[in-house]
């Protein structure tokens, strides 16, 4: 798989690799939310409502930034295409965008999903 976009090369080599990394980062937490900024200094809306959701569930969670993270970023976007940042991932799991998280969390799922 290769992709280019804003000035960036996602190639074969570079898709092991990003996978490797993304792997690592999903091990690392029970509940991960790759988003731009962080869970102190939201950057976007979406992230920031993410965010906001997780905490009236009580969850604990991690970020990564994705501005950090170039290479990631169009990583995840070409994996999860049409779904952009924030992206939830939960027990090793993608779970969904915005959208979907906003929905579970509308209809008072979300915190035993997760949990």
């Amino acid at each position: 798989m290769c992709v280019v976009g804003y000035g960036s090369f996602v190639g074969p080599d570079d898709y092991e690799l990003m996978q490797s990394e993304l792997d690592r980062l999903v091990a690392q937490s029970r509940v991960v939310v790759f988003m731009k900024g962080n869970r102190k200094f939201p950057i976007c809306g979406l992230s920031s409502g993410l965010c906001y959701m997780l905490r009236q569930c009580n969850l604990e969670f991690s970020t990564v930034d994705l501005l950090t993270k170039p290479g990631l970023s169009l990583f995840m976007r070409t994996m999860h295409e049409p779904i952009s940042a924030p992206y939830l991932y939960a027990g090793g799991k993608f779970i969904g965008g915005y959208e979907t998280v906003r929905t579970m969390f509308d209809s008072g799922l979300l915190g035993s999903i997760l949990h």
